[in-house]
Protein backbone atom coordinates (compact mmCIF):
# COMPACT_ATOMS: atom_id res chain seq x y z
CA UNK A 1 0.00 0.00 0.00
CA UNK A 2 1.52 3.31 -1.07
CA UNK A 3 0.06 4.97 2.04
CA UNK A 4 2.40 2.88 4.22
CA UNK A 5 5.90 4.39 4.37
CA UNK A 6 8.71 1.88 4.45
CA UNK A 7 12.46 1.55 4.28
CA UNK A 8 13.73 -1.50 2.38
CA UNK A 9 17.02 -3.24 3.20
CA UNK A 10 18.79 -5.72 0.95
CA UNK A 11 21.41 -6.65 3.57
CA UNK A 12 19.81 -8.11 6.75
CA UNK A 13 22.89 -7.42 8.89
CA UNK A 14 22.69 -3.73 7.99
CA UNK A 15 18.96 -3.77 8.72
CA UNK A 16 19.58 -5.27 12.15
CA UNK A 17 22.19 -2.63 12.98
CA UNK A 18 19.78 0.12 11.86
CA UNK A 19 16.99 -1.19 14.09
CA UNK A 20 19.24 -1.57 17.11
CA UNK A 21 20.43 2.02 16.68
CA UNK A 22 16.79 3.11 16.88
CA UNK A 23 16.17 1.51 20.27
CA UNK A 24 17.29 4.58 22.21
CA UNK A 25 15.02 6.81 20.12
CA UNK A 26 11.87 4.72 20.55
CA UNK A 27 9.02 6.36 22.48
CA UNK A 28 8.51 5.29 26.07
CA UNK A 29 5.38 6.04 28.08
CA UNK A 30 7.45 6.25 31.27
CA UNK A 31 8.75 9.66 30.18
CA UNK A 32 5.25 11.02 30.90
CA UNK A 33 4.99 9.42 34.36
CA UNK A 34 6.49 10.39 37.68
CA UNK A 35 5.92 9.34 41.27
CA UNK A 36 3.80 11.72 43.30
CA UNK A 37 4.85 13.13 46.67
CA UNK A 38 1.23 12.83 47.80
CA UNK A 39 1.37 9.10 48.48
CA UNK A 40 -0.21 8.31 51.84
CA UNK A 41 1.44 6.24 54.58
CA UNK A 42 -1.12 3.50 53.96
CA UNK A 43 -0.19 3.24 50.28
CA UNK A 44 3.52 3.23 51.05
CA UNK A 45 3.10 0.43 53.61
CA UNK A 46 1.40 -1.69 50.96
CA UNK A 47 4.14 -1.05 48.40
CA UNK A 48 2.04 1.32 46.30
CA UNK A 49 2.48 4.93 45.21
CA UNK A 50 0.52 7.58 43.36
CA UNK A 51 1.69 8.37 39.84
CA UNK A 52 1.38 11.77 38.15
CA UNK A 53 0.83 11.82 34.38
CA UNK A 54 2.05 14.82 32.42
CA UNK A 55 -0.53 15.05 29.63
CA UNK A 56 0.84 18.38 28.41
CA UNK A 57 4.15 16.67 27.70
CA UNK A 58 2.35 14.17 25.46
CA UNK A 59 1.17 16.72 22.92
CA UNK A 60 4.62 18.32 22.89
CA UNK A 61 5.57 15.31 20.76
CA UNK A 62 4.10 17.41 17.95
CA UNK A 63 7.41 19.22 17.89
CA UNK A 64 9.53 16.05 17.61
CA UNK A 65 10.89 15.94 14.07
CA UNK A 66 12.00 12.33 14.54
CA UNK A 67 8.57 10.87 15.25
CA UNK A 68 7.79 9.73 11.68
CA UNK A 69 11.10 7.97 11.15
CA UNK A 70 10.82 5.37 13.91
CA UNK A 71 9.99 1.79 13.02
CA UNK A 72 6.88 0.14 14.45
CA UNK A 73 6.68 -2.98 12.22
CA UNK A 74 9.23 -5.01 10.33
CA UNK A 75 8.59 -7.49 7.50
CA UNK A 76 11.32 -10.07 6.95
CA UNK A 77 11.88 -13.16 4.88
CA UNK A 78 12.77 -16.39 6.64
CA UNK A 79 15.47 -17.21 4.06
CA UNK A 80 18.09 -14.46 3.99
CA UNK A 81 21.85 -14.37 3.42
CA UNK A 82 23.98 -14.43 6.55
CA UNK A 83 21.10 -14.81 9.03
CA UNK A 84 17.67 -16.42 8.89
CA UNK A 85 14.45 -14.66 9.87
CA UNK A 86 14.09 -16.47 13.20
CA UNK A 87 17.57 -15.55 14.41
CA UNK A 88 17.06 -11.99 13.16
CA UNK A 89 13.90 -11.62 15.27
CA UNK A 90 15.49 -13.29 18.31
CA UNK A 91 18.02 -10.46 18.39
CA UNK A 92 15.10 -8.01 18.61
CA UNK A 93 13.00 -10.01 21.05
CA UNK A 94 13.08 -7.30 23.74
CA UNK A 95 12.17 -4.58 21.25
CA UNK A 96 8.59 -3.25 21.05
CA UNK A 97 8.76 -3.47 17.25
CA UNK A 98 6.18 -5.87 15.79
CA UNK A 99 7.54 -8.59 13.52
CA UNK A 100 5.99 -10.22 10.44
CA UNK A 101 7.80 -13.10 8.77
CA UNK A 102 7.30 -14.17 5.16
CA UNK A 103 7.74 -17.88 4.74
CA UNK A 104 7.42 -20.66 2.18
CA UNK A 105 5.63 -23.98 2.57
CA UNK A 106 8.85 -25.73 3.61
CA UNK A 107 9.27 -23.43 6.59
CA UNK A 108 5.64 -23.41 7.72
CA UNK A 109 6.25 -25.43 10.89
CA UNK A 110 9.23 -23.25 11.79
CA UNK A 111 7.05 -20.14 11.48
CA UNK A 112 4.31 -21.65 13.66
CA UNK A 113 6.83 -22.50 16.38
CA UNK A 114 8.34 -19.00 16.23
CA UNK A 115 4.86 -17.50 16.60
CA UNK A 116 4.00 -19.78 19.53
CA UNK A 117 7.32 -18.92 21.20
CA UNK A 118 6.57 -15.18 20.90
CA UNK A 119 9.53 -14.53 18.59
CA UNK A 120 7.29 -13.14 15.80
CA UNK A 121 3.83 -11.58 15.87
CA UNK A 122 2.53 -12.87 12.53
CA UNK A 123 3.66 -14.98 9.59
CA UNK A 124 2.39 -14.88 6.02
CA UNK A 125 2.79 -17.58 3.38
CA UNK A 126 4.48 -16.27 0.23
CA UNK A 127 2.37 -18.55 -1.99
CA UNK A 128 -0.89 -17.07 -0.65
CA UNK A 129 -2.71 -15.70 -3.75
CA UNK A 130 -3.68 -12.63 -1.67
CA UNK A 131 -0.29 -12.20 -0.04
CA UNK A 132 -0.12 -8.41 -0.57
CA UNK A 133 -3.59 -7.77 0.83
CA UNK A 134 -2.75 -9.97 3.82
CA UNK A 135 0.51 -8.08 4.32
CA UNK A 136 -1.15 -4.64 4.25
CA UNK A 137 -3.80 -5.79 6.72
CA UNK A 138 -1.20 -7.27 9.07
CA UNK A 139 0.98 -4.14 9.00
CA UNK A 140 -1.91 -1.79 9.83
CA UNK A 141 -3.15 -4.08 12.61
CA UNK A 142 0.30 -4.37 14.19
CA UNK A 143 0.89 -0.63 13.92
CA UNK A 144 -2.28 -0.11 15.94
CA UNK A 145 -1.17 -2.74 18.47
CA UNK A 146 2.26 -1.07 18.73
CA UNK A 147 0.77 2.26 19.80
CA UNK A 148 -1.85 0.62 22.02
CA UNK A 149 0.89 -1.19 23.92
CA UNK A 150 2.92 2.01 24.29
CA UNK A 151 -0.16 3.79 25.64
CA UNK A 152 -1.20 0.96 27.97
CA UNK A 153 0.70 2.13 31.05
CA UNK A 154 -0.66 5.67 30.74
CA UNK A 155 -4.25 4.52 30.21
CA UNK A 156 -4.06 2.06 33.10
CA UNK A 157 -3.05 4.86 35.48
CA UNK A 158 -5.55 7.37 34.08
CA UNK A 159 -8.57 5.09 34.30
CA UNK A 160 -7.91 4.07 37.91
CA UNK A 161 -10.43 5.85 40.11
CA UNK A 162 -11.53 8.51 37.62
CA UNK A 163 -14.22 8.93 34.98
CA UNK A 164 -12.72 7.82 31.69
CA UNK A 165 -14.00 6.34 28.44
CA UNK A 166 -10.58 5.18 27.29
CA UNK A 167 -11.33 1.50 27.92
CA UNK A 168 -14.99 1.63 26.87
CA UNK A 169 -15.39 -0.57 23.78
CA UNK A 170 -18.23 1.55 22.36
CA UNK A 171 -16.16 4.70 22.79
CA UNK A 172 -13.11 3.07 21.17
CA UNK A 173 -15.22 2.11 18.14
CA UNK A 174 -16.77 5.60 17.92
CA UNK A 175 -13.38 7.31 18.21
CA UNK A 176 -11.88 4.99 15.59
CA UNK A 177 -14.67 5.95 13.16
CA UNK A 178 -13.94 9.65 13.81
CA UNK A 179 -10.24 9.24 13.00
CA UNK A 180 -11.06 7.42 9.77
CA UNK A 181 -13.69 9.96 8.70
CA UNK A 182 -11.31 12.89 9.17
CA UNK A 183 -8.22 11.05 7.84
CA UNK A 184 -6.35 11.53 11.11
CA UNK A 185 -2.63 10.72 11.03
CA UNK A 186 -1.73 11.78 14.59
CA UNK A 187 -3.57 11.81 17.92
CA UNK A 188 -2.48 13.08 21.33
CA UNK A 189 -4.37 12.45 24.57
CA UNK A 190 -5.12 15.70 26.44
CA UNK A 191 -7.28 14.65 29.40
CA UNK A 192 -8.19 11.52 31.39
CA UNK A 193 -11.76 11.21 30.13
CA UNK A 194 -10.74 10.70 26.48
CA UNK A 195 -10.27 14.05 24.72
CA UNK A 196 -7.61 14.21 22.01
CA UNK A 197 -5.72 16.70 19.91
CA UNK A 198 -5.85 15.39 16.34
CA UNK A 199 -3.94 16.21 13.16
CA UNK A 200 -5.20 15.22 9.74
CA UNK A 201 -2.99 14.28 6.80
CA UNK A 202 -2.71 17.96 5.83
CA UNK A 203 -1.52 18.96 9.30
CA UNK A 204 -4.78 20.72 10.28
CA UNK A 205 -5.57 20.68 14.01
CA UNK A 206 -8.84 19.25 15.31
CA UNK A 207 -9.74 19.06 18.99
CA UNK A 208 -11.95 16.07 19.85
CA UNK A 209 -13.41 17.03 23.24
CA UNK A 210 -15.36 14.59 25.40
CA UNK A 211 -17.34 15.34 28.54
CA UNK A 212 -19.65 13.32 30.71
CA UNK A 213 -23.01 14.62 31.89
CA UNK A 214 -21.41 15.20 35.31
CA UNK A 215 -18.58 17.26 33.78
CA UNK A 216 -21.07 19.58 32.10
CA UNK A 217 -23.10 19.74 35.31
CA UNK A 218 -19.97 20.86 37.18
CA UNK A 219 -19.30 23.57 34.59
CA UNK A 220 -22.90 24.75 34.86
CA UNK A 221 -22.62 24.90 38.65
CA UNK A 222 -19.47 27.03 38.45
CA UNK A 223 -21.14 29.38 35.95
CA UNK A 224 -24.17 29.71 38.21
CA UNK A 225 -22.12 30.26 41.38
CA UNK A 226 -20.09 33.00 39.68
CA UNK A 227 -23.14 34.76 38.21
CA UNK A 228 -22.41 34.09 34.58
CA UNK A 229 -24.80 35.47 31.96
CA UNK A 230 -28.09 33.64 31.39
CA UNK A 231 -27.10 32.50 27.89
CA UNK A 232 -24.00 30.74 29.27
CA UNK A 233 -25.91 29.13 32.12
CA UNK A 234 -28.77 28.00 29.86
CA UNK A 235 -26.43 26.64 27.18
CA UNK A 236 -24.71 24.43 29.74
CA UNK A 237 -27.86 23.49 31.62
CA UNK A 238 -29.64 22.41 28.42
CA UNK A 239 -26.51 20.60 27.17
CA UNK A 240 -26.56 22.72 24.02
CA UNK A 241 -22.94 23.78 24.45
CA UNK A 242 -19.82 22.22 25.85
CA UNK A 243 -17.11 24.23 27.61
CA UNK A 244 -13.51 23.69 26.61
CA UNK A 245 -10.65 25.82 27.94
CA UNK A 246 -7.45 25.25 25.97
CA UNK A 247 -4.85 26.25 28.53
CA UNK A 248 -4.15 27.42 32.08
CA UNK A 249 -4.45 31.03 30.90
CA UNK A 250 -7.95 30.30 29.60
CA UNK A 251 -8.94 28.94 33.02
CA UNK A 252 -8.07 32.34 34.49
CA UNK A 253 -10.67 34.07 32.32
CA UNK A 254 -13.82 35.32 34.12
CA UNK A 255 -16.91 33.21 33.46
CA UNK A 256 -18.49 35.96 31.35
CA UNK A 257 -15.71 35.29 28.81
CA UNK A 258 -16.78 31.66 28.49
CA UNK A 259 -18.89 32.42 25.42
CA UNK A 260 -15.68 32.20 23.39
CA UNK A 261 -15.07 28.69 24.73
CA UNK A 262 -18.53 27.14 24.26
CA UNK A 263 -18.97 24.67 21.41
CA UNK A 264 -22.04 22.85 20.04
CA UNK A 265 -22.50 19.49 21.73
CA UNK A 266 -23.11 16.17 20.04
CA UNK A 267 -24.25 13.10 21.92
CA UNK A 268 -22.71 9.66 21.57
CA UNK A 269 -25.97 7.74 21.50
CA UNK A 270 -24.38 4.40 22.36
CA UNK A 271 -23.00 5.79 25.64
CA UNK A 272 -25.55 7.37 28.01
CA UNK A 273 -24.52 10.80 29.32
CA UNK A 274 -21.51 11.14 26.97
CA UNK A 275 -21.11 14.28 24.86
CA UNK A 276 -18.46 15.45 22.41
CA UNK A 277 -17.47 18.44 20.31
CA UNK A 278 -15.16 18.73 17.32
CA UNK A 279 -13.25 22.02 17.27
CA UNK A 280 -11.42 22.69 14.03
CA UNK A 281 -8.48 25.02 13.82
CA UNK A 282 -9.49 28.49 12.75
CA UNK A 283 -6.76 30.58 11.16
CA UNK A 284 -8.38 33.73 12.53
CA UNK A 285 -8.07 32.48 16.09
CA UNK A 286 -4.88 31.16 17.62
CA UNK A 287 -5.41 27.83 19.35
CA UNK A 288 -3.86 28.38 22.75
CA UNK A 289 -1.40 25.80 23.97
CA UNK A 290 -0.09 24.74 20.57
CA UNK A 291 2.75 26.54 18.83
CA UNK A 292 1.84 26.09 15.19
CA UNK A 293 5.26 27.34 14.01
CA UNK A 294 7.02 24.49 15.83
CA UNK A 295 4.86 21.65 14.53
CA UNK A 296 6.88 19.30 12.38
CA UNK A 297 4.60 18.49 9.40
CA UNK A 298 3.54 14.97 8.57
CA UNK A 299 5.38 13.59 5.56
CA UNK A 300 5.48 10.12 4.13
CA UNK A 301 9.22 9.86 3.88
CA UNK A 302 10.39 8.68 0.52
CA UNK A 303 10.35 4.89 0.37
CA UNK A 304 14.00 4.01 -0.07
CA UNK A 305 16.28 1.02 -0.47
CA UNK A 306 19.35 0.85 1.76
Amino acid sequence: NNEIPYRKFINPIEALAFLKNQENLAPNSKEFLQASNDSSEDLIQHGKSVVNINLTQIHNKLYDSNRFNLTSVIVIDHDMPGIDGIEFCKQLKDSKISKIMLTGAADHKVAIKAFNDGIIHKFIMKDDPEVFQALDKAILELQQNYFSELSGLIIKNLTAGTCSYLENEKFIKFFSDITKAYQITELYLIDPIGSFLLLDKNGALIWFIVKSDQDIENDWQIAQDQNASDNIINALQNRDKLLFLFSEDDYKQPVDEWNSYLYPTNKIDEIPGCYFALIKENNSRKVTGVDRDKIYPYKLFENITA
